[in-house]
């Protein structure tokens, strides 16, 4: 999606590769894509005015078309028909209309166009700016345009002869605007800024506000800035003063946000994959804005690891805090909450799960831990399993660890009845990746990774047996049970919540796509906390498991993202460089999504998965063209590049040794594996064992 308008219950959508798409927003928990048009290239903005809707296009993806606008009658939005077009030299980004002009921002600068018969649209007048325009808004007399450097102030009292009587010069890329009074607001690349133009002849920068992503657009609706932040989501910004605009929400997606528009209480969301080449990859999203405010931290501690999952037990929290290894929290006073001890855990401390005096701790090749907390203070390990561990839960008086050894890889059952000496009694192994397990009853719900969820009857821990599965619901990488449903955090795809009444018939009934990449999962009530990584928690409201709703966001700085959350009392706690500590009431904006029509992108198999020193991608493109195979860290930074290049149809293969960019070794440790070609876009978690 390039750009969005709303008209009535009716959004306005330009797609790069389907052209002009209506969607039907009368029901945003509903979405339904009701009618279409063609275009002559890929459109890119767009505004609608009357029964009219005007939208641009422009040479810059096919260098052999001139660019120009479109004019579509909308009288019946089902059924849009093409009536009129003008090609513009140096092509068209921006339109704004106002009264019977039509104002297009492109290479040369403005461009005012007659529109007085939308079916034969004429050029009237031009102006030349300073860099290449981009947008444009109307005020009165004058029209503000953004380009590279700034944004440019033209009188249009005249539209055959439009003047430039001033300009200001802004940090970033100039990008869209919009008007409010007194104040232009424009997305620059580096945020949102704030621009005083009471004096048209004198405009000055009075406020901004940064964002993480590169804000690409904005619009406004009352006392808040709508912006869209690229690969850092949908930022709610308060801009009430306008001087000092405050970030309300912000959340992260792995498609990335590039148009917003708002009806009523719904803010109408263009996500999508833009690349000159590839096809666009795009969904639509509509978000509940009548509360964009999620639940405020009440207390926090940091520590120096990754710190994976948290679990609670009375006063205490316990981490697994990667290599930083096992922390121990007194959360007596939540809104102050104190590291008490400190163990060191060979490798890398994964999960955890804790029973009686017990804590069982995963910790990659080093296996599992049995650590003695019932001082939580002094800590002591005083029993271990060897293999690798990835994640272990605890049920009467077996360990269940997610994890490989020379016997399975898959599930792995070890008798804890004497906890100094724990012993394997029973496996089984399952097809993927063996990330976690969660026991409840006769069950193991086993998160496995790209292999989805695999239902494991453990009636007989000796004997553990897969009797059903669910692999059609993205990256498999926590889950949570409550009665008849598995809520699993599934990486890129979200939240999938899975009937497991009939365990042997396991099958997807709701989903959500998150803000971030979903890690870790808690349910308490009717509520879900989903640890989404960088962007931090979301939280969901699950009381209809079938159409779950995004009821909070939690913006949580972390230098590692954020990952397992637990649920206690009246608090939910949350692993994110250490303990973040939140209430667990909260209200904010619900999301439901529209998913444009996607290609499969396959990316078959990582394997070995664990490895050291090395592993196979193996991966099909369906048709031939430009492939992009990365390696990506848990926070969304580039480790390396793989494969940058045009391959042909079919079979791949490609070898990654564990190391970066510049050929250096990495840390042991959880990354992704990122493919985009033709096809998509394909995700999937690989794990450097050491």
């Amino acid at each position: 999606a390039q750009d969005v308008a709303i008209f009535g219950n009716y959004a306005y959508v330009t797609d790069r590769d389907a052209g002009l798409l209506v969607v039907d927003i009368a029901n945003p928990h509903n979405l339904t894509i009701v009618g279409s048009a063609n275009t002559p290239d890929p459109p890119r903005s767009i505004v609608v005015s009357g029964s009219y809707v005007y939208l641009t296009y422009s040479y810059s993806i096919y260098p052999s078309s001139p660019g120009g606008i479109s004019v579509i009658d909308i009288m019946n939005p089902p059924n849009p028909l093409a009536v009129g077009s003008l090609s513009i030299p140096g092509g068209a980004l921006g339109i704004s209309v106002s009264g019977s002009h039509a104002y297009v921002a492109n290479e040369s600068g403005l461009q005012v166009i007659d529109i007085t018969n939308p079916q034969d649209p004429q050029l009237a007048g031009s102006v030349a700016t300073l860099g290449e325009a981009r947008d444009v808004a109307i005020s009165g007399t004058y029209a503000y345009v953004t380009d590279y450097h700034g944004l440019e102030v033209i009188d249009i009292s005249n539209p055959q002869n439009p003047v430039s009587v001033a300009r200001t010069n802004e940090p970033g890329i100039c990008r869209e605007l919009a008007i409010s009074g007194i104040h232009a607001f424009v997305a620059d690349g580096t945020g949102l800024q704030v621009i005083d133009i009471s004096d048209p002849q004198n405009p000055h920068s009075v406020g901004g506000v940064e964002t993480p992503g590169g804000a690409f657009a904005v619009t406004l609706s009352g006392d808040r800035a709508y912006v869209t932040d690229g690969s850092s989501g949908f930022q709610i910004i308060d801009i009430s003063a306008p001087l000092s605009p405050q970030t309300l929400v912000r959340g992260g997606s792995w498609d990335g946000a590039y148009c917003v528009g708002v009806s009523g209480s719904h803010a109408i969301v263009g996500y999508g994959v833009y690349h000159p080449v590839l096809p666009e990859i795009g969904r639509i999203y509509a978000f509940d804005i009548t509360n964009p405010q999620g639940p405020t931290e009440v207390g926090g501690v940091s520590t120096s690891g990754q710190t994976e999952e948290v679990a609670i037990a009375g006063n205490y929290a316990f981490l697994a805090d990667g290599f930083s290894g096992l922390q121990v929290a007194d959360i007596t006073n939540p809104n102050s909450p104190q590291i008490i001890a400190n163990l060191p855990i060979t490798e890398a401390a994964t999960g955890l799960a804790l029973s009686g005096s017990f804590a069982y701790v995963s910790a990659a090749n080093g296996g599992m831990k049995v650590v003695d907390v019932s001082n939580p203070e002094d800590p002591q390990i005083v029993g271990s399993w060897f293999g690798y561990a990835n994640g272990v839960d605890v049920s009467g008086s077996y360990a269940y660890i997610a994890g490989g050894d020379q016997y399975y890889s898959g599930l792995k059952v070890a008798d804890i009845t004497d906890p100094t000496a724990p012993v394997r009694v029973g496996g089984v192994d399952t097809p993927g990746n063996y990330l976690n397990v969660t026991v409840s009853g006769n069950y193991a719900y086993f998160a496995d990774g790209s292999s989805g969820l695999q239902v494991i009857d453990i009636t007989l821990p000796q004997n553990p047996i897969i009797v059903g599965y669910e692999d059609n619901l993205g990256i498999a990488m926590d889950t949570a049970i409550s009665g008849q449903y598995a809520y699993v955090a599934a990486g890129s795809s979200g939240l999938q919540v899975v009937d497991i009444s009939t365990p042997s018939n396991p099958h997807v009934v709701g989903s959500l796509d998150t803000w971030g990449f979903a890690h870790g999962i808690s349910v308490s009530g009717t509520i879900a906390y989903i640890g989404i990584g960088f962007p931090g928690l979301q939280v969901v409201d699950i009381s209809d498991p079938l159409h779950p709703q995004v009821v909070g966001n939690v913006d949580i700085p972390s230098n590692f993202g954020t990952f397992g959350v637990a649920t206690s009392g009246s608090h939910v706690f949350v692993a994110s460089s250490g303990l973040r500590i939140l209430p667990t009431q909260c209200t904010g904006p619900s999301a439901v999504e529209l998913e444009l029509p996607n290609p499969n992108t396959r990316l078959f198999d990582i394997y070995p998965n664990p490895f050291n020193p090395r592993t196979t991608i193996s991966f099909y493109c369906q048709v031939p063209g430009p492939v992009q195979l990365a390696i990506y860290d848990l926070a969304g930074r580039r480790v390396t590049l793989l494969v940058d290049d045009r391959l042909g149809s079919g079979h791949h293969e490609e070898t990654w040794n564990g190391r970066d960019i510049t050929g250096r070794s990495i840390a042991a440790g959880q990354y992704l594996v990122r493919l985009k070609t033709r096809d998509g876009i394909g995700v999937q978690k690989v794990i450097l064992a050491k």
